[in-house]
Protein backbone atom coordinates (compact mmCIF):
# COMPACT_ATOMS: atom_id res chain seq x y z
CA UNK A 1 0.00 0.00 0.00
CA UNK A 2 1.85 3.64 -0.83
CA UNK A 3 2.41 6.00 1.66
CA UNK A 4 -0.48 8.35 0.32
CA UNK A 5 -3.53 5.46 0.41
CA UNK A 6 -2.61 4.50 3.82
CA UNK A 7 -2.13 8.14 4.85
CA UNK A 8 -5.95 9.00 3.45
CA UNK A 9 -7.12 5.47 4.98
CA UNK A 10 -6.13 6.91 8.58
CA UNK A 11 -7.35 10.16 7.97
CA UNK A 12 -10.54 8.70 6.83
CA UNK A 13 -11.05 6.66 9.88
CA UNK A 14 -10.36 9.12 12.14
CA UNK A 15 -12.84 11.25 10.20
CA UNK A 16 -15.41 8.54 11.13
CA UNK A 17 -14.15 8.02 14.82
CA UNK A 18 -16.80 7.67 17.37
CA UNK A 19 -17.44 11.10 19.34
CA UNK A 20 -18.93 9.17 22.30
CA UNK A 21 -17.40 11.47 25.36
CA UNK A 22 -15.85 14.45 23.10
CA UNK A 23 -17.52 17.53 23.21
CA UNK A 24 -17.11 20.86 20.81
CA UNK A 25 -16.88 24.61 22.02
CA UNK A 26 -17.40 26.78 18.80
CA UNK A 27 -16.48 30.58 20.43
CA UNK A 28 -17.96 33.10 17.27
CA UNK A 29 -16.65 36.45 17.43
CA UNK A 30 -16.83 39.46 15.13
CA UNK A 31 -13.44 38.52 14.24
CA UNK A 32 -13.62 34.95 13.64
CA UNK A 33 -14.36 31.56 15.19
CA UNK A 34 -12.77 29.27 17.26
CA UNK A 35 -13.71 25.31 17.39
CA UNK A 36 -12.31 23.61 20.73
CA UNK A 37 -12.55 19.76 20.64
CA UNK A 38 -12.06 18.43 23.77
CA UNK A 39 -12.52 15.59 26.04
CA UNK A 40 -16.02 16.24 28.24
CA UNK A 41 -15.32 13.71 31.28
CA UNK A 42 -11.45 14.99 31.79
CA UNK A 43 -13.26 18.88 31.96
CA UNK A 44 -15.81 17.81 34.41
CA UNK A 45 -13.23 16.22 36.27
CA UNK A 46 -11.12 19.11 35.97
CA UNK A 47 -13.55 21.61 36.63
CA UNK A 48 -15.13 19.74 40.42
CA UNK A 49 -11.60 17.60 41.90
CA UNK A 50 -8.56 19.63 40.64
CA UNK A 51 -7.76 22.56 42.80
CA UNK A 52 -8.69 26.31 41.49
CA UNK A 53 -4.50 26.66 40.25
CA UNK A 54 -3.68 23.96 38.67
CA UNK A 55 -7.26 24.07 36.43
CA UNK A 56 -6.07 25.79 33.32
CA UNK A 57 -3.40 23.21 33.17
CA UNK A 58 -5.85 19.59 33.31
CA UNK A 59 -8.05 21.51 30.72
CA UNK A 60 -5.48 21.86 28.75
CA UNK A 61 -4.44 18.46 28.86
CA UNK A 62 -8.31 17.22 27.86
CA UNK A 63 -8.17 19.35 24.58
CA UNK A 64 -7.85 16.77 21.51
CA UNK A 65 -8.17 19.74 18.70
CA UNK A 66 -8.48 23.08 18.11
CA UNK A 67 -9.04 25.39 14.98
CA UNK A 68 -9.88 29.03 14.64
CA UNK A 69 -10.73 30.25 11.42
CA UNK A 70 -10.78 34.21 10.11
CA UNK A 71 -12.50 35.69 7.39
CA UNK A 72 -10.44 36.86 4.33
CA UNK A 73 -11.46 40.38 3.30
CA UNK A 74 -9.82 42.63 0.15
CA UNK A 75 -7.87 45.82 0.82
CA UNK A 76 -4.45 46.66 0.75
CA UNK A 77 -3.66 44.67 4.03
CA UNK A 78 -6.12 42.08 3.68
CA UNK A 79 -5.65 38.48 1.85
CA UNK A 80 -8.14 39.41 -0.83
CA UNK A 81 -11.66 37.87 -0.74
CA UNK A 82 -10.57 34.34 -1.82
CA UNK A 83 -13.80 32.97 -3.07
CA UNK A 84 -15.50 34.45 -0.09
CA UNK A 85 -13.66 31.44 2.13
CA UNK A 86 -12.32 31.52 5.72
CA UNK A 87 -8.87 31.10 6.25
CA UNK A 88 -7.57 28.53 8.86
CA UNK A 89 -4.80 30.80 10.90
CA UNK A 90 -4.28 28.11 13.33
CA UNK A 91 -5.04 24.21 14.41
CA UNK A 92 -2.96 21.84 16.02
CA UNK A 93 -4.40 18.23 16.90
CA UNK A 94 -3.44 15.05 18.41
CA UNK A 95 -2.82 12.50 16.45
CA UNK A 96 -5.92 11.07 14.67
CA UNK A 97 -7.83 14.41 15.51
CA UNK A 98 -6.82 16.54 12.71
CA UNK A 99 -8.66 15.86 9.64
CA UNK A 100 -11.87 15.38 12.25
CA UNK A 101 -12.02 18.86 13.65
CA UNK A 102 -11.20 20.56 9.72
CA UNK A 103 -14.42 18.59 9.03
CA UNK A 104 -16.49 19.90 12.24
CA UNK A 105 -15.42 23.65 11.22
CA UNK A 106 -16.12 23.28 7.56
CA UNK A 107 -19.62 21.35 8.56
CA UNK A 108 -20.38 24.84 10.69
CA UNK A 109 -19.88 27.30 8.53
CA UNK A 110 -21.44 25.39 5.20
CA UNK A 111 -21.67 26.65 2.70
CA UNK A 112 -18.68 29.17 3.41
CA UNK A 113 -15.70 27.66 2.12
CA UNK A 114 -12.15 27.44 4.28
CA UNK A 115 -9.11 28.32 2.86
CA UNK A 116 -5.32 27.33 4.12
CA UNK A 117 -2.89 30.13 6.00
CA UNK A 118 -1.98 32.43 3.24
CA UNK A 119 1.56 32.82 4.55
CA UNK A 120 2.28 29.68 7.01
CA UNK A 121 1.15 25.95 7.02
CA UNK A 122 2.95 23.46 8.86
CA UNK A 123 4.36 20.02 6.85
CA UNK A 124 1.70 18.22 9.39
CA UNK A 125 -1.32 20.74 8.31
CA UNK A 126 0.04 20.37 4.26
CA UNK A 127 -0.50 16.67 4.63
CA UNK A 128 -4.00 17.06 5.73
CA UNK A 129 -4.90 19.22 2.89
CA UNK A 130 -3.11 17.27 0.96
CA UNK A 131 -6.10 14.23 1.33
CA UNK A 132 -8.67 16.77 1.19
CA UNK A 133 -7.86 17.52 -2.28
CA UNK A 134 -8.91 13.67 -3.24
CA UNK A 135 -11.21 13.09 -0.80
CA UNK A 136 -14.79 12.73 -2.60
CA UNK A 137 -16.70 14.26 0.41
CA UNK A 138 -14.43 17.28 0.10
CA UNK A 139 -15.32 19.90 -3.14
CA UNK A 140 -13.05 22.28 -4.35
CA UNK A 141 -14.96 25.75 -5.18
CA UNK A 142 -14.74 26.57 -9.26
CA UNK A 143 -12.83 29.48 -10.23
CA UNK A 144 -12.22 30.96 -13.42
CA UNK A 145 -8.45 29.99 -13.18
CA UNK A 146 -8.84 26.60 -11.57
CA UNK A 147 -6.95 28.80 -8.28
CA UNK A 148 -6.91 31.86 -6.42
CA UNK A 149 -6.47 34.79 -8.84
CA UNK A 150 -2.90 36.43 -7.79
CA UNK A 151 -4.17 39.25 -5.44
CA UNK A 152 -1.06 41.31 -6.79
CA UNK A 153 -0.66 40.15 -10.26
CA UNK A 154 -4.55 39.75 -11.15
CA UNK A 155 -5.09 38.18 -14.74
CA UNK A 156 -9.29 38.17 -14.22
CA UNK A 157 -11.95 41.25 -14.43
CA UNK A 158 -13.51 40.03 -11.17
CA UNK A 159 -12.25 40.36 -7.89
CA UNK A 160 -13.85 37.52 -5.70
CA UNK A 161 -11.21 35.23 -6.67
CA UNK A 162 -8.44 37.70 -5.85
CA UNK A 163 -6.03 35.88 -3.16
CA UNK A 164 -2.80 36.30 -1.59
CA UNK A 165 -1.14 33.45 -3.13
CA UNK A 166 0.32 30.75 -0.87
CA UNK A 167 4.05 31.06 -1.28
CA UNK A 168 5.32 27.64 0.97
CA UNK A 169 3.49 24.75 -1.09
CA UNK A 170 1.21 26.87 -3.61
CA UNK A 171 4.33 28.05 -5.22
CA UNK A 172 6.34 26.73 -8.51
CA UNK A 173 9.69 28.21 -7.81
CA UNK A 174 10.40 26.67 -11.19
CA UNK A 175 8.26 28.62 -13.49
CA UNK A 176 7.83 31.44 -10.66
CA UNK A 177 4.18 31.33 -10.98
CA UNK A 178 1.23 30.30 -9.01
CA UNK A 179 0.92 26.24 -8.50
CA UNK A 180 -3.42 25.25 -9.19
CA UNK A 181 -3.45 23.11 -5.79
CA UNK A 182 -5.46 23.12 -3.06
CA UNK A 183 -3.49 25.82 -1.39
CA UNK A 184 -4.41 28.03 -3.87
CA UNK A 185 -8.18 26.90 -3.75
CA UNK A 186 -11.29 26.98 -1.14
CA UNK A 187 -13.02 24.10 0.02
CA UNK A 188 -16.46 23.07 1.31
CA UNK A 189 -16.98 19.28 2.98
CA UNK A 190 -20.20 17.49 1.48
CA UNK A 191 -20.27 14.64 3.98
CA UNK A 192 -22.02 13.91 7.32
CA UNK A 193 -23.01 16.76 9.55
CA UNK A 194 -24.64 16.31 12.34
CA UNK A 195 -21.78 15.13 14.40
CA UNK A 196 -21.63 19.25 14.95
CA UNK A 197 -25.50 19.36 16.79
CA UNK A 198 -24.67 16.20 18.65
CA UNK A 199 -21.22 17.77 20.17
CA UNK A 200 -22.07 20.73 20.76
CA UNK A 201 -25.33 19.29 22.90
CA UNK A 202 -22.53 17.50 24.42
CA UNK A 203 -20.58 20.57 25.36
CA UNK A 204 -24.18 22.19 27.00
CA UNK A 205 -23.85 18.95 29.33
CA UNK A 206 -20.86 19.77 30.12
CA UNK A 207 -21.64 23.48 31.55
CA UNK A 208 -24.64 22.28 33.06
CA UNK A 209 -22.99 19.32 35.08
CA UNK A 210 -20.62 22.15 36.21
CA UNK A 211 -22.93 24.56 36.86
CA UNK A 212 -24.87 22.04 39.42
CA UNK A 213 -21.77 21.22 41.14
CA UNK A 214 -20.73 24.89 41.67
CA UNK A 215 -23.55 27.40 40.74
CA UNK A 216 -20.98 30.02 40.71
CA UNK A 217 -19.67 28.92 37.27
CA UNK A 218 -21.31 29.49 34.63
CA UNK A 219 -21.46 28.97 31.04
CA UNK A 220 -18.77 32.35 29.99
CA UNK A 221 -16.65 30.84 33.02
CA UNK A 222 -16.25 27.14 31.01
CA UNK A 223 -15.97 29.39 27.64
CA UNK A 224 -13.31 31.84 29.08
CA UNK A 225 -11.30 28.49 30.83
CA UNK A 226 -11.36 26.63 27.19
CA UNK A 227 -10.82 29.75 25.62
CA UNK A 228 -7.57 29.98 27.64
CA UNK A 229 -6.70 26.34 27.63
CA UNK A 230 -7.25 26.33 23.89
CA UNK A 231 -4.35 29.13 23.69
CA UNK A 232 -2.02 26.75 25.78
CA UNK A 233 -2.76 23.89 23.71
CA UNK A 234 -2.03 25.35 20.42
CA UNK A 235 1.05 26.90 21.81
CA UNK A 236 2.53 23.67 23.56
Amino acid sequence: MSYTLLLENLLKEAANRDTHGLALEIIEARSGIIFILYSADKVIRGMKEIAAKDRLSAITNSIDATITLLPNKPGEFGNGQCLNSMEVVQSRAVAGYGPFVYELAMSHIHPRPITCDRFSVSSSAAKVWKVFQTRKDVDIVDAELGRFDDKNNPKTKTKVDDCEIQKKFGFDRETYTPSTNIFNNAIRYSGQKSAVSELVAAHKEVVRKIHEYDDSLDEMDIKRFLSRASSEFFMS
